[in-house]
């Protein structure tokens, strides 16, 4: 993160004055300590907002060879022109640092994974609420299915809205990208909850409709898809936002009222339909 450009060389140089008076036998002066502590909080409080300062400066994005790889797995990307396309793989790059990535034993964190964990939430446009991008800054990875003190079941992924902080199973995250058309997604579903809880939409559309749509694309019946996230209660509300990342075409002719309430609550297109 580049708030820590500024903040480790200071903590050097402190350690470093810190030696120097201990070798020479000296008290440090707390003219030179206090200030740079000072400064050093400042920074650490401070730092969503220097980090964002340097990424408007320095302007982040993906190589052509990761924009091609997004491109063949990523089956949303198909309801994007080429201009936002490009938008998103910006936004992708510069969200994806913001993030702290927690493996869960002994699981390296490769860019992928980082890319299919947070990708719905710039779709869901959650990405550009200063607000939430701020909290929701944390991702945990377990390698397979996993048990927490929350939920004592074994189940695929989960959001701690009090700390931001998103869990997946990186066996079901993975498949869900790489066979859309066979199993459930648990990213879009995780960031779809948190999009249902600040966007606060009221839909007119039954949920069944919705469960019937997904159960239609993934070749399944919804309790047999349900019973695969592990789950013991499924967010109705969040399916629809859910539809609208993964199904969009097939949502606005579906409920197009609905289609249309999530459109102009985001308060900006990033999907165009073809």
């Amino acid at each position: 993160m580049p708030y820590r450009y500024f903040l480790l060389p200071l903590v050097v140089l402190v350690l470093v004055y810190l030696f120097y008076t201990y070798k020479i036998d000296d008290e440090p002066s707390v003219y030179i300590i206090l200030p740079a502590i000072i400064l050093i909080v400042l920074i650490w409080i401070l730092k969503h907002l220097i980090n964002e300062w340097w990424w408007q400066k320095y302007s982040l994005d993906l190589s052509v060879a990761e924009k091609h790889w997004l491109n063949e797995n990523f089956v949303f990307l198909k309801y994007l022109n080429e201009e936002k396309k490009q938008q998103f793989f910006k936004e992708l790059a510069v969200f994806s640092e913001m993030q702290e990535y927690i493996p869960m034993g002994e699981i390296k964190v490769v860019e992928e994974l980082k890319w299919m964990s947070i990708a719905p939430a710039i779709l869901l446009q959650l990405y550009k609420k200063p607000e939430l991008r701020k909290h929701y800054i944390r991702t945990v990875f377990y390698k397979h299915p996993f048990i927490t003190p929350d939920h004592d079941y074994i189940h695929v992924s989960e959001t701690h809205h009090e700390d931001g902080t998103l869990i997946f199973s990186i066996e079901q995250l993975v498949n869900s990208y790489l066979k859309p058309n066979q199993f459930f997604n648990p990213a879009v579903y995780e960031w779809s909850i948190v999009a249902n809880q600040f966007y606060k939409l009221n839909f007119s559309a039954t949920s069944d409709s919705i469960m019937k749509l997904i159960s239609e694309k993934l070749n399944s019946s919804f309790d047999n898809i349900f019973h695969w996230t592990g789950l013991k209660q499924i967010n109705e509300n969040a399916l629809f936002y859910y539809c609208f990342v993964l199904y969009n075409l097939e949502m606005k002719k579906l409920c197009p009222e609905d289609f249309s309430l999530i459109t102009s609550r985001m308060n900006a297109r990033l999907i165009d339909l073809k």
